[in-house]
């Protein structure tokens, strides 16, 4: 085994075994980070950098939609649709290369980041008896 294949599969275990709430902020934590990431690298006229980038942060929302259950909590249609018009603009963004849609993006994903942090910091306070995460949005 190789190191790069022990890393990964130690990276895998650790994302299976940690809970949703925590998976949750971790996707959006990386997603700012890729889109801060994907600006600077538009912003240095370097569209491959931009073009990972924007993939990675693409492929981060699409995992948010399709771990959405919008039928499961008040408010989810609504937020699939948010989340569906990131993506579109994330598309948009990488095509372009527009700093504009990309910080359009981070401009609605940076509030979201931390309301679900919000949310999971008062879930564990509220003990091992309180209701899971899994309830609101994120079973995977």
């Amino acid at each position: 085994m190789t190191l790069r294949s022990a890393r990964n599969a130690y990276a895998s275990a650790a994302v299976e075994t940690v809970a949703p709430e925590k998976l949750l902020i971790m996707l959006f934590d990386a997603l700012v980070r890729n889109l801060v990431q994907a600006e600077a690298a538009i912003d240095d006229q370097n569209s491959t950098v931009a073009h990972e980038k924007l993939i990675v942060a693409q492929d981060i929302v699409g995992e948010l939609i399709s771990s959405l259950n919008p039928d499961g909590f008040e408010g989810g249609q609504q937020l699939l649709g948010l989340y569906t018009f990131m993506y579109g603009e994330l598309i948009d963004a990488n095509l372009n290369k527009s700093k504009a849609k990309v910080m359009g993006v981070r401009s609605l994903v940076e509030p979201l980041a931390e309301t679900w942090r919000q949310a999971a910091t008062t879930l564990a306070e509220s003990g091992p008896d309180s209701p899971s995460m899994d309830s609101i949005s994120v079973a995977g």
